[in-house]
């Protein structure tokens, strides 16, 4: 399948999905996604843990945190998504084998339906008027299959309300005071840590880019326990990653894939 994807583009959902099932078919323990600006910042070790560990994660927030995200997403779902269930994070983020097949599932019962009743939707095309769609995709999925749920006490009639409003309204704008985000209720599912480490110090639409990777970006990532951070604006030349992230300058030490390790210590893949 090939998808002409574009920034902000429903498209993009359409590959994700495609994508999400082919990683199935591999039979991994998780499944993360990154996009071509992303550089890894960790090394074999780090890895292995994400991969042991049984948890998703994401950082989500079930409130727009301003005017333009309250206009162009929360009130452009589809409106047989319930406000409850619509949560946004960044669209970098990693799927337990749980939950990539929970939502893999979603997709294909809602593809069916759209073939035997009129009225139904694919699962991309409930989020087709939002910007960036695919910041909502895989958290709307998880909040439709009941593992991110709004904390208690929250008030989800304010969030239906507010919706209302932003699709009534033509002249919302996106200079809205910001509100702080609504966190899901607390679970060992998900892991409410970013994949992907950013720079957004600028307070601009996007993260700063850099012009190289350097220690202090390795460091940063490395103190909120991300594996990749971008956006770079040159590729990193492989050498110098592997000094800055592996400590590895001559290419030959400790830092190689455990499976490579193994092979040269002559021991099994299996």
């Amino acid at each position: 399948d090939s998808f002409e994807t574009a920034w902000g583009s429903v498209e993009l959902c359409r590959a994700t999905l495609c994508l999400l099932d082919a990683a199935l078919r591999g039979d991994p323990a998780a499944v993360a996604f990154a996009s071509e600006t992303c550089v890894p910042v960790c090394g074999p070790a780090r890895v292995a843990d994400l991969v042991d560990a049984p948890a998703s994660r994401m950082v989500c927030t079930g409130r727009p945190n301003n005017g333009y995200a309250l206009q162009v997403q929360w009130a452009k779902v589809h409106r047989s998504v319930d406000a409850a269930h619509v949560w946004k994070a960044d669209q970098w983020v990693v799927l337990s084998r749980l939950h990539a097949e929970a939502a893999a599932r979603l997709d294909g019962c809602a593809r069916r339906e759209a073939r035997h009743r009129d009225d139904a939707e694919p699962l991309w095309r409930l989020l087709r008027k939002c910007t960036a769609p695919d910041e909502l995709l895989f958290p709307v999925s998880l909040a439709l299959c009941g593992v991110l749920r709004r904390p208690d006490g929250a008030d989800e009639a304010a969030a239906a309300t507010a919706a209302a409003t932003a699709a009534a309204t033509a002249t919302a704008t996106a200079t809205a005071t910001a509100t702080a985000p609504l966190r899901p209720r607390e679970t060992a599912a998900v892991d409410g840590r970013r994949l992907t480490w950013c720079d957004w110090s600028q307070n601009g639409k996007s993260p700063k880019t850099f012009a190289a990777l350097d220690a202090a970006v390795v460091a940063a990532a490395n103190v909120d326990g991300c594996l990749f951070a971008r956006k770079f604006k040159d590729p990193v030349p492989v050498d110098a990653w592997r000094a800055l992230v592996l400590g590895d300058e001559d290419g030959d030490g400790d830092d190689a894939p455990p499976k490579k390790r193994r092979r040269e210590e002559g021991g099994s893949d299996g």
